[in-house]
């Protein structure tokens, strides 16, 4: 399970030179592996919080989310789209 690295983004008019950027997206994932800790240890304190309101079983169900969200986030590893229209095109790829 590894997340998309690169994202490659095309983008050409009509009568115009194509342009092309590179994004490293490599270098998001130290900020988002510190909001998940973050998250993590904020977790314990929001279904304390919410104990009294009875609440918790809604905090531990939308806890329960966020295995799948990464999965999500992973499996978009090789999307690659393309659209063209009658006068530009626009095309993206996540390696």
């Amino acid at each position: 399970m590894i997340p998309p690295s690169l994202m490659y983004l095309r983008i050409k008019k009509k009568g115009s030179r194509a342009w092309a950027l590179w994004f490293p997206l490599f270098l998001l994932w130290p900020l988002l592996l510190l909001v998940g800790l973050v998250v993590l240890a904020l977790l314990p304190i929001a279904v304390i919080v919410t104990l009294p309101l009875r609440r918790a079983p809604q905090v531990l169900r939308a806890a329960r989310f966020v295995p799948h969200l990464l999965r999500l986030f992973v499996s978009v590893r090789g999307l690659h789209i393309e659209v063209a229209g009658s006068d530009n095109e626009f095309s993206m790829k996540l390696v």
